[in-house]
């Protein structure tokens, strides 16, 4: 995995850059990037930093709640650009970019969670919006966090674009700075802090799906290149360990297990890993399994395969986004479960933009899960 935060400016530190808020110069050694072709410059009248792509993070400074504003301008084609927060050092932070080729669409402003690196925007498809961005132009890009909740503004209006009231992370501090994919400019960085006292702790009510699969057992990493994915493994080579998924019912691979390439995109390793279920029955009988998967997945039963799908981005056409249905009505498979214990596997792999899975019983009547 790329090594983050290799880049430090040597200009001399002014004192903006030294506060503990108001705005941070780019013209100084307090920020560190990873990133290709990194520079300071005028862009649209105003003095800017142009970052081709990666992460720009602060240094001398760390947030748990607060206030973050920034001017933003991404390759009018295909440039994604944002904001990244509550950094840990370990590749995980959460993030919120605009979409400037996407300007018009439902996934024009989106946020996703990273962990070990990988973004999951495909398992978050409810945190994205609809806008309209004016090729040529600065955005202002305007994040209020606090406690597990962030909005969104955009071009200083008073109407938050979007809300997350969960983020994923939840409420812990970490560092903060900026990111962008295929290019932007990024002028007039602004943080302000917040008192965590006054944040709000309690998030979202969920609506969870009756018979939702809350614990999954799950394997080591592989890469796909070295398994046979619709043939039943032996079970010795794998170390099990029983995780449990978040209050909607999904387990994002990624929060604990790590890719061994995550961060090019559709450029990184296939990995995958083996998740399984032991289902007890008290007969013969066939059982609907409603599931949502990002990337592929090799469904076996009893050591039979039963079911294979791709979600990958672009898998079906260039259109195709791959996002799951977290209200699990559209995608089932039918178990063909004997009279005792049945072991489901499923192999989970994916390349980039989401590693997870959920599920739940059309009807539990009748079968338990271990």
């Amino acid at each position: 995995m790329k090594k983050l935060f290799i880049f430090v400016w040597s200009m001399a530190i002014s004192a903006a850059a030294l506060a503990s808020e108001g705005e941070f110069s780019f013209n100084s050694g307090n920020w560190a990037s990873d990133g290709e072709k990194v520079k300071v410059e005028k862009h649209l009248g105003q003095e800017s930093l142009h970052l081709q792509r990666g992460h720009l993070l602060y240094k001398e400074a760390e947030m748990q709640d607060g206030i973050l504003e920034v001017d933003v301008a991404p390759d009018p084609a295909r440039g994604m650009a944002g904001i990244i927060f509550r950094h840990d050092g370990k590749n995980n932070y959460e993030e919120i970019y605009i979409r400037q080729g996407k300007s018009g669409q439902p996934d024009a402003l989106q946020y996703t969670p990273v962990f070990n690196g990988s973004s999951s925007w495909q398992l978050y498809a409810e945190h994205q919006a609809r806008q309209v961005f004016k090729p040529g132009e600065w955005i202002h890009l305007k994040i209020v966090v606090q406690g597990a909740m962030a909005k969104v503004y955009l071009d200083h209006s008073d109407t938050p674009a979007m809300v997350i009231p969960n983020l994923r992370l939840g409420s812990k501090g970490g560092k903060f700075g900026l990111w962008t994919l295929n290019g932007a400019y990024f002028s007039n960085f602004n943080f302000t802090p917040l008192d965590p006292a006054t944040a709000p702790t309690k998030t979202a009510s969920t609506d969870v799906p009756a018979n939702i699969i809350n614990k999954w057992q799950v394997s080591q990493p592989f890469l796909v290149k070295d398994v046979q994915t619709e043939v039943w493994p032996n079970q010795q080579q794998l170390k099990w360990e029983t995780l449990s998924t978040d209050a909607q019912g999904l387990l994002n691979i990624a929060q604990f297990r790590s890719k061994q390439e995550a961060e090019a995109f559709e450029s990184n390793t296939d990995d995958m890993v083996w998740v399984k279920l032991e289902i007890n029955s008290d007969k013969a009988q066939t059982k609907k399994l409603y599931f949502e998967y990002s990337n592929k997945a090799h469904v076996l039963v009893n050591g039979h395969p039963v079911y294979f799908g791709d979600n990958s981005f672009r898998a079906k056409n260039n259109l195709y986004r791959g996002e799951i249905d977290k209200s699990l009505r559209t995608n089932a498979v039918y178990l063909p479960l004997k009279k005792g214990q049945n072991t489901v596997l499923v192999a989970l792999a994916s390349r980039a933009n989401g590693w997870g899975i959920m599920a739940r019983l059309e009807d539990a009547k009748g079968v338990s899960i271990k």
